[in-house]
């Protein structure tokens, strides 16, 4: 992971923070409303310390990922080996809470490519992704206004007669059955900007190629964690859970917000 910095939960770091790294600091724990990192100095050494949250930070080139100390490796063991697992347990965490569908040969891979925490998460979400969408993208009724030469649907009368200018269409709306619906949009939205953010090659070739195959989504200016709510889910699409609260997770407080 090259320029990854791993730091462990109230963990601090030497790190040579400048001004930009200060105010991104400051814009981040402002943005959350808690301390997820602190910019100290210890005697003459510039550090960085974390709190209690888990994730990834980007200042600039550099990365900060913040893992919980949930591994049983002693403290003098290698950074990697603690790091991994102690993410190795994470995920597993995360499966039990219903949140991630973990398959135990796709982590010896993941951990063979050294990937930091967001990577490895936006490695799950697209993936699987991909698989349901390559088996078929979930399509429901959506209602459809348009004006249109022909009578299609319900015809809505009145305004119809708001637009008598018009007369030549007909204000119709109807069902269609299609792939453009809210569930999709959340999932839309996160695709796009984990292929923004990510620095991975697979994650962002993966990522390429749903943007292509949900071209027919629309793709909302923005969507927040709030919106991608369980009530999305119907009993036909409900194996779509573990990526909904996937999704969540990236969206949940800023989550795809660049940091600079």
């Amino acid at each position: 992971m090259a320029n990854v910095i791993t730091l462990f939960e109230h963990e601090s770091r030497p790190f040579d923070w400048q001004d930009r790294d200060l105010a991104a600091i400051d814009r981040l724990n402002r943005y959350t409303g808690t301390d997820i990192l602190r910019a100290t100095v210890r005697g003459r050494q510039k550090e960085v310390k974390a709190a209690q949250h888990v994730g990834v930070v980007r200042l600039g080139h550099r990365t900060l990922q913040i893992l919980p100390k949930i591994y049983r490796s002693p403290e003098a063991a290698d950074e990697k080996e603690r790091a991994r697992e102690a993410t190795r347990n994470l995920l597993y965490m995360l499966e039990v809470a219903g949140q991630l569908p973990v398959r135990e040969h796709a982590l010896a891979a993941l951990f063979r490519r050294d990937l930091d925490w967001f990577e490895i998460l936006t490695w799950f979400f697209a993936t699987h992704l991909a698989d349901e969408w390559q088996r078929g993208a979930y399509r429901g009724y959506q209602v459809v206004e348009d004006e249109l030469p022909t009578l299609k649907g319900k015809w809505r009368i009145a305004e119809q007669l708001r637009r008598p200018e018009r007369k030549h269409l007909f204000a119709v709306a109807y069902d269609e059955f299609t792939a453009d619906n809210a569930l999709n949009r959340v999932f839309r939205f996160v695709v796009e900007r984990l292929w923004h953010l990510t620095r991975d090659a697979e994650n962002r070739r993966r990522l390429g190629d749903l943007r292509q195959w949900m071209d027919e989504v629309t793709l909302l200016p923005s969507v927040t964690a709030a919106q991608a709510v369980p009530t999305l889910l119907t009993r036909l699409n409900q194996h779509y859970e573990p990526l909904l609260n996937l999704a969540r997770l990236f969206l949940d407080g800023g989550a795809l917000q660049r940091a600079t």
